[in-house]
């Protein structure tokens, strides 16, 4: 008789029980009908607005409105920073780093709203990936999944964005990850395909600081074949920018001479647009970081002659060579041609500072090895031709390094103030001076 109470008993408990969260249950059910009819990012955005959401020091999450704000009030980005580049300027780095993964999410998910009015929303959506994935990477790669269903264009890439600062904690694992999601960017020679070149440049030069040894074997496998611009092999190698990121971001002290022999012979792809063919060799940027180090054996080993197809041609040309070289170190590059020209180098080095002075920037040291030529009449023809205002389309052209897009060599202030510095006959001061009063006139 006790054991069949004891059963009664629980059974009664047990459908008292059903009948309370029964109860409960149809109490709430417009409630629950309503949450399954918003989408499931209406319901994330409920969930993410909570200020109870705290960050990894304990600290109080900003909401959402506080962060618009914060943006705003830096003002406008584009212009003041390029796209993969560390370089930040200092309110926007360090409002960055003040952010926990609750706000990089939530002010992520409101720039990729197409009502957002927050300007450069682009560049903002890239900003905050990049730090996601130096804080917080499989979050954030899970954020930037959901984020680009969202199919606003704003969210394009996000994922290869968390990458880019991923990789700068962690660059082998990041660019293993890469190649998993790399199909899905490099579908056609077009935006997607240049943009993954980007990602892949950014990856590789993180890795060449912090594994050397392993970006290295990435540029040595590069093996890419195309029967057309629109047929390349995109998993059989890398982009010529992508091999120069990392001979940048090499330590120094490598064995140049070994790495130089030992991708003589690669091949890599364009990743950006105008250059469709494939090129072949070490590359300008792997001069560059001998030729600090070594000149004459730098310089020797790059214009030997050797059996180079044409594919070498773009990346070994003497001028490209001695521009790349100036413009990561004008004044020790500078300092080798002021030494050649003192030895007696002197044709080779005419042409090498005529191209100099086609750049849009002419570093002091290039106007200091051109005024050390001994000779007055290769004085003055450096400065005649940077003078000249050039006739691309008429082919009147006197100086064979001037551009479509740059028709005047430099400007007529900049030549009129190297004038006295040349040491130069009063006839060729003269028709120095005729050259500008013509361009002046034309310009008129």
């Amino acid at each position: 008789m006790l054991r069949f109470f004891q059963i009664v008993t629980t059974t009664a408990l047990l459908w008292l029980t059903w009948m309370v969260f029964s109860a409960d249950s149809m109490g709430k059910s417009t409630e629950t009908d309503k949450k399954r009819r918003l989408s499931e990012q209406e319901i994330h955005r409920e969930r993410t607005s909570e200020l109870s959401v705290r960050g990894p020091n304990g600290q109080v999450s900003r909401q959402l409105g506080q962060l618009m704000d914060e943006v705003t009030a830096i003002g406008s980005v584009s212009g003041r920073v390029d796209f993969g580049s560390d370089d930040l300027p200092e309110e926007i780095s360090a409002f960055l780093e003040g952010l926990n993964s609750h706000e990089i999410e939530i002010l992520a998910e409101a720039l990729v709203n197409p009502d957002c009015e927050i300007e450069d929303r682009g560049f903002w959506a890239y900003f905050l990936m990049n730090q996601f994935g130096r804080s917080d990477h499989e979050r954030g790669l899970r954020v930037a999944k959901r984020l680009m269903d969202t199919n606003d264009p704003t969210a394009d890439y996000l994922d290869g964005f968390v990458l880019m600062g991923w990789s700068s904690v962690a660059p082998q694992k990041a660019w293993e990850h890469f190649q998993k999601i790399r199909p899905t960017y490099e579908t056609d020679y077009g935006t997607d395909f240049f943009v993954s070149t980007e990602i892949a440049s950014h990856l590789l030069g993180e890795m060449a600081k912090l594994e050397p040894t392993i970006a290295l074997e990435v540029v040595i496998a590069s093996k890419p074949t195309k029967q057309s611009v629109s047929d390349w092999d995109f998993s059989a190698g890398i982009s010529f920018e992508s091999r120069d990121k990392v001979f940048q971001n090499l330590p120094d002290g490598m064995n140049w001479a070994k790495i130089a022999q030992t991708t003589d012979n690669c091949l890599f792809y364009p990743g950006q647009p105008g250059t469709a063919i494939l090129v072949q060799g070490a590359g300008p940027e792997l001069f560059v970081r001998w030729a600090e180090e070594n000149p004459g054996e730098a310089i020797k080993w790059y214009t030997m002659e050797r059996d180079v197809a044409e594919l070498g041609v773009f990346d070994s040309d003497w001028e490209q060579l001695m521009n790349a070289w100036s413009r990561r170190s004008p004044e020790s590059s500078s300092l080798w041609i002021e030494k050649q020209i003192a030895t007696g180098e002197r044709t080779k080095y005419q042409e090498t500072l005529r191209s100099l002075f086609g750049e849009h920037t002419v570093h002091e040291a290039t106007i200091r090895a051109a005024r050390s030529f001994p000779d007055q009449a290769e004085r003055f023809q450096v400065l005649k031709l940077a003078a000249h205002r050039e006739s691309f389309d008429a082919n009147r052209n006197p100086d064979p390094f001037a551009t479509e897009q740059n028709p005047m060599s430099q400007e007529v202030d900049f030549v009129m103030n190297l004038i006295p510095g040349f040491n130069l006959s009063d006839s060729q001061e003269a028709e120095i001076k005729s050259i500008i009063a013509e361009r002046d006139a034309e310009a008129e």
